[in-house]
C-alpha cells in the first residue's frame, strides 16, 4: 500500500523519487556511475579513449572533412537541395545523392556487394538482430557480445524462441493435465570464443528447430572489455557445416587490423566465405568520427530498408556526418594510417612485455594480472570495487588517464583497469604507467603488513571475495558495456546445465 505521503506527490515527483532510490542503491554498493567531464584530465596521458589512431584529434583529417563538406555543399546547392541535414528518414526525403555516393564508396572499400549507413553502431546492432529472424529461427551468440546486440535479440530471435517454448510447454502440460510450472527459457548462447561449444549449440539448435530454420551466429571481431580476437575463420567454417550465417561486429577492429584498416574479415580473407552474411563497421572509434555501416548482400540491404525499425524511423545522417565517415576511411587506408597502425602495434608489444612482466612477478600475492590480448585493448584485472577505484585514482593523480571498470559493466570479481593504447601514446607513458601500477601494489602491501589502515583491510577483504569469483565462468548475464548491462541492477541469475555447456536463465540483464 502506498504511504500517505506518496498519495500527495505529483506523478513526476513519484517517478523521480523511485529513480533516486535506484541511484542510492547503486551508490551504497559502490556501483554508481557518473558522466565525468573529460576536460578534468586535460594534459594527462590518454589510456582511456577509443581513438586508437588519434584521428579524432588529427588536423589533416579535419581539413579533408572541411574540404569534402564544402564540395558537397556546392553540389547540393547546384542541385537545389539541402546541404546540412538530410531533412527526413531514408524512405521519405532522406536518401540524397550523397548518401548513395558514400554507401557505394564504402561497399567498394570493405569489398562487399552493398552498404547501408546507420546513425550509430548501437542502432545498427539493435535493429538488425531485432528484425533478422522469424519464428522458428535462432541467433547463437558469444556470451560476451555487446549490449546493443543483446537488446536486439530480446526484441527478435529470443522473443520468438521464448514464445515458441512457452507454447510447446503449455501444449505438453495440457496433454498431461498438469499446471504450467515456471522454467527458464534457454537462449542460444555459447561460451566465449569456444568453437567446440558453438558447434555443440549449432547441432542442438538444428535438431530442435529443424532443417528449415535459419540459424545465425553473432560475434565481435575484437571484444571491447577483454581485447581478444574472435577465431573468425574457425567460426565461419563451423557455421557453414551447419547451414548457419555469421554476423561480425567490427566496431573495435575497423581501422586497427586488416589491409587498409578494413577489419578482421578482410585480414582473414573471409569476404567471400559462404557463411559470412555481413560485417558491421563503426566510425566512432579508430576512425575518429561517428556513424556505422552495414556491409553485405544487396538483398540484406533491401530487407533492412523494409524491416529494420531504427533505420526506417530515424532521420538520415547529415551531410557532414557522411563526409566525416568517407574521409576518415579514405585517410586511414593510406600511408599515414599505416604509419599509425605500425606505431600502435609496436606500443602494444611494449606494453605486454613491460606491464605483463611487472604484474607476473606479483600476481600470486596481489591477485592482479594482465589478460592476454594482441590488440590495443589491454585489461588489468584488479578484483574489488574499492581496490580498482583506488588504483585508478592513484594513476590519474600521476597524470595517467586510466579508468576503472566495475559491475555491472563487468562481472563481479572481474573488476579491471581497461587500458587502451593509441598511436599517440609514447614508450615513456607506458613506463610511467608501469611504475604507477607497481608503486600502488607495493604501497598496498606495506599497508597490509603494518595493519594500520582500516581501508586497506576492507579493500583486501573485498579483493579476497572477488578473487574467488574470478574463477567462475563469465556469462552474458554478468556483462555490461560491452556487453549486456541493463538500466537496473538485476539479481544474479541461475543456470541450468546441458551437455553442451551452461544455459542462462531469463532472470538476467537480458
Amino acid at each position: 500500500m502506498p504511504s500517505a505521503g506518496a498519495a500527495t506527490r505529483t506523478p513526476v515527483a513519484t517517478a523521480l523519487a523511485s529513480m533516486s532510490l535506484a541511484l542510492e542503491k547503486r551508490a551504497r554498493i559502490g556501483k554508481l556511475r557518473e558522466l565525468p567531464e573529460t576536460t578534468r584530465l586535460v594534459g594527462a596521458a590518454d589510456f582511456t579513449s577509443n581513438d586508437y589512431l588519434g584521428l579524432a584529434r588529427c588536423p589533416e583529417l579535419a581539413k579533408r572533412i572541411q574540404a569534402e563538406a564544402a564540395r558537397v555543399e556546392a553540389v547540393s546547392r547546384a542541385k537545389g537541395g539541402p546541404f546540412i541535414g538530410a531533412t527526413g528518414s531514408r524512405l521519405l526525403s532522406g536518401t540524397t545523392w550523397y548518401h548513395i555516393e558514400v554507401e557505394s564508396w564504402l561497399a567498394n572499400f570493405f569489398r562487399r556487394e552493398s552498404a547501408l549507413v546507420f546513425n550509430s553502431g548501437y542502432d545498427l546492432n539493435l535493429g538488425l538482430l531485432a528484425c533478422l529472424t522469424r519464428p522458428g529461427d535462432a541467433v547463437l551468440f558469444d556470451e560476451l557480445i555487446h549490449n546493443s546486440s543483446v537488446m536486439g535479440l530480446r526484441l527478435g530471435a529470443w522473443h520468438h524462441h521464448k514464445q515458441q517454448q512457452q507454447q510447446r510447454r503449455q501444449e505438453q502440460l495440457f496433454q498431461k493435465g498438469e499446471e504450467q510450472q515456471h522454467q527458464p527459457i534457454r537462449p542460444w548462447v555459447f561460451r566465449h570464443n569456444d568453437v567446440q561449444d558453438l558447434e555443440a549449440r549449432l547441432k542442438e539448435a538444428r535438431a530442435t528447430l529443424g532443417p528449415a530454420a535459419s540459424l545465425f551466429v553473432a560475434v565481435e571481431a575484437i571484444y571491447s572489455m577483454d581485447g581478444d580476437l574472435a577465431p573468425l575463420t574457425r567460426i565461419c567454417d563451423t557455421a557453414a557445416r551447419h547451414g548457419a550465417c555469421v554476423i561480425v561486429d567490427e566496431a573495435h577492429s575497423t581501422g586497427v587490423v586488416g589491409e587498409g584498416g578494413r577489419g578482421l574479415v578482410c585480414r582473414e580473407g573471409l569476404e567471400g566465405h559462404p557463411a559470412l552474411l555481413c560485417s558491421i563497421h563503426t566510425f566512432g572509434k579508430a576512425l575518429g568520427c561517428h556513424g556505422a555501416v552495414l556491409c553485405g548482400p544487396k538483398v540484406l540491404r533491401d530487407y533492412c530498408g523494409n524491416y529494420c525499425a531504427p533505420f526506417i524511423y530515424s532521420t538520415a545522417a547529415s551531410f557532414h556526418s557522411l563526409a566525416s565517415m568517407r574521409q576518415a576511411a579514405e585517410f586511414q587506408q593510406g600511408e599515414e594510417g599505416e604509419r599509425r597502425r605500425s606505431i600502435l602495434t609496436h606500443l602494444v608489444s611494449i606494453f605486454k612485455n613491460v606491464v605483463g612482466e611487472a604484474l607476473a612477478e606479483r600476481e600470486e600475492q596481489e591477485s592482479c594480472r594482465l589478460l592476454p590480448s594482441p590488440t590495443p585493448i589491454q585489461a588489468v584485472l584488479v578484483p574489488g570495487n574499492t581496490r580498482v577505484s583506488a588504483m585508478a585514482t592513484a594513476l590519474q593523480t600521476a597524470g595517467l588517464d586510466v579508468r576503472p571498470l566495475r559491475p555491472p559493466t563487468v562481472p563481479e570479481g572481474r573488476e579491471r583497469l581497461r587500458v587502451v593504447l593509441h598511436s599517440h601514446n609514447t614508450e615513456g607513458e607506458i613506463q610511467a604507467l608501469t611504475r604507477g601500477l607497481v608503486d600502488f601494489l607495493e604501497e598496498e602491501r606495506e599497508q597490509r603488513g603494518r595493519g594500520s589502515s582500516c581501508s586497506s583491510k576492507s579493500a583486501a577483504a573485498d579483493t579476497s571475495a572477488a578473487a574467488h569469483a574470478v574463477m567462475a565462468p563469465a556469462s552474458i548475464l554478468e556483462r555490461g558495456d560491452g556487453i549486456a548491462a541493463s538500466v537496473e541492477d538485476i539479481s544474479s541469475s541461475s543456470s541450468s546445465s546441458s551437455s553442451s555447456g551452461s544455459f542462462v536463465s531469463t532472470k538476467s540483464r537480458l
